[in-house]
């Protein structure tokens, strides 16, 4: 079933699959938030999901990706409306190296670490009942074939309405054609969704590093459509991490930020956050490699359910 979708993404009958869905009506959620969708993308690797991919797939929406606030955002609660894991079968840096789990593998630790999502968080229902929680429910797993950020958010801002559009018109009794792509904007029902791109500062390079672009002046120009009202609208939000023991502990946001950053994070299309403090040491590098010396440090780093997957299939030259 996984590999099947894998090979339709990769042969191009379809630009994005979705995997997994907490329920069947991704990416509405339950509690009607307004015309915009608030979705945060979690785009890694996941070789394998660490608890540092928990800590920022969970982190709570940030009040400065303006103009994404409103007065609307008073009454809405501080949680993302829909949560998307996203895994790329064409990473622009990484490819597949010997002992890596293979992507049908990384897809089910993915779910796994969705499911714990689900169970681990709650969040209000409303205002009116500060006390009741409820179980954070509005998560998937997709898969996409695309490198970079930039071609990346258009296919999934074309896979969200079409997708949105589908769910309306099922509800409406009306089944849509599999190949109609190009929704009128009256199926959407006005709902818009907008896209949060939720990163480390060693991803964050990437968005802003000339050579993913034909040139720099191309590469602003891109970016530019990406965060521009006018193009995707689309937000990134950055997890202040350590990156290696040699660093330190803290740094300033004009350290870890590239140079060509510095137009979007001032107007906060470029928000920084802080995680956990051990979660903001972990990656999946280091998890790999405590795993590989034998160090039993590497099942702090993941959750139960990802480190008992790790065990029973032997990724990562586990011990015996």
């Amino acid at each position: 079933m996984l590999s099947t979708l894998i090979n339709r993404v990769r042969a191009g009958e379809s630009a994005v699959e979705l995997v997994w869905s907490s329920h069947e009506r991704w990416p509405l959620p339950r509690v009607s938030g307004g015309d915009d969708l608030r979705v945060a993308i979690l785009d890694s690797s996941f070789n394998p999901p660490t608890r540092a991919h928990l800590a920022l797939a969970t982190a709570p929406y940030p009040t400065l990706l303006q103009p994404w606030t409103s007065a609307l955002q008073e009454s809405r609660n501080s949680a993302y409306d829909a949560t998307l894991l996203l895994l790329s079968v064409r990473n622009a840096d990484k490819q597949l190296a010997p002992g890596d789990a293979s992507y049908v593998q990384r897809l089910e630790m993915m779910i796994l670490l969705a499911q714990d999502i689900v169970l681990g968080r709650g969040r209000l229902v409303n205002n009116d009942t500060p006390g009741l929680t409820r179980e954070y429910d509005n998560v998937a797993v997709a898969i996409i074939d695309e490198p970079t950020f930039v071609g990346k958010s258009r296919s999934l801002l074309q896979f969200l309405r079409h997708h949105l559009s589908r769910l309306f018109e099922a509800s409406a009794g009306v089944v849509p054609s599999p190949a109609d792509n190009d929704t009128p904007a009256t199926m959407l029902r006005t709902v818009l969704p907008r896209l949060a791109f939720l990163v480390g500062v060693d991803t964050l390079e990437r968005l802003f590093a000339p050579r993913y672009y034909m040139s720099e002046d191309a590469m602003l120009a891109a970016l530019r459509n990406f965060f521009s009202s006018d193009g995707d609208n689309a937000r990134v939000v950055c997890a202040r991490r350590n990156l290696s023991e040699a660093m330190r502990k803290e740094v300033e946001d004009d350290d870890i930020v590239p140079g060509a950053a510095q137009e979007f994070v001032g107007t906060n299309h470029v928000t920084l956050i802080d995680i956990g403090d051990f979660e903001k040491t972990i990656s999946s590098t280091k998890n790999r490699l405590s795993l590989k010396t034998g160090d039993s440090v590497w099942r702090s780093m993941v959750n139960p359910s990802v480190a008992e997957y790790i065990l029973e299939h032997g990724l990562y030259c586990t011990p015996a």
